[in-house]
């Protein structure tokens, strides 16, 4: 059984979002709507771990 592949390096919240098929407008906006930030309701949506304003796939060690 092969292992995902995912990002060899941590992504900004727009590279992120463009990887997972998500519209960044629409993620500010509902964040906005929620009156959270936009990094918490990534990190919500996502799983993805935020560390020095970069996200990383939680089954993935910060290189």
């Amino acid at each position: 059984m092969t292992q995902p592949s995912y990002p060899s390096r941590g992504l900004r919240q727009r590279e992120l979002c463009e990887y997972l098929g998500m519209n960044y407008r629409e993620v500010a906006q509902t964040a906005r709507k929620l009156g959270i930030s936009t990094h918490a309701y990534v990190q919500q949506q996502t799983g993805w771990l935020l560390r020095n304003e970069l996200y990383y796939h939680p089954e993935k060690e910060e290189s």
